[in-house]
């Protein structure tokens, strides 16, 4: 998730390098706030360098989201590591580690005692 302070860093490049154009800066925040920041800031800067002129129609909001999201992918491609800010997810449970330890134990013996001692030979 894009944090306040990369989302006003990427506005601020944008709005220098396009001062004529309208920034409505709640719209923005709703479509991009599930990007990473700092790859918000790369692609801001990424436009400001390669994109010449916009026009009065220019979706410059779906350029810069498709642009961070490329820059997003490449990073993952290229193994560097991107924070994981998603705390959703929940710890195992309690038992997990318990049956980690069986299997763990399971493995590490010889099959065949271990076929013994289920009674199995």
């Amino acid at each position: 998730m894009v944090d306040e302070k990369s989302f006003l860093k990427a506005m601020s490049i944008l709005r220098e390098a396009f001062p004529k154009r309208d920034i409505n800066a709640r719209l923005w925040h709703e479509v991009l706030k599930d990007l990473s920041g700092e790859c918000l800031c790369d692609a801001s800067l990424e436009i400001c360098k390669t994109l010449e002129e916009i026009f009065p129609d220019t979706n410059l909001l779906a350029i810069l989201r498709q642009r961070t999201l490329n820059i997003t992918k490449q990073q993952l491609l290229d193994g560097r590591n991107l924070r994981i800010t998603d705390d959703r997810s929940d710890p195992p449970p309690a038992e997990w580690k318990q049956m980690l330890q069986k299997l763990a134990k399971s493995k590490s013996a010889d099959p065949i005692e271990r076929a013994k001692g289920e009674g199995k030979l």
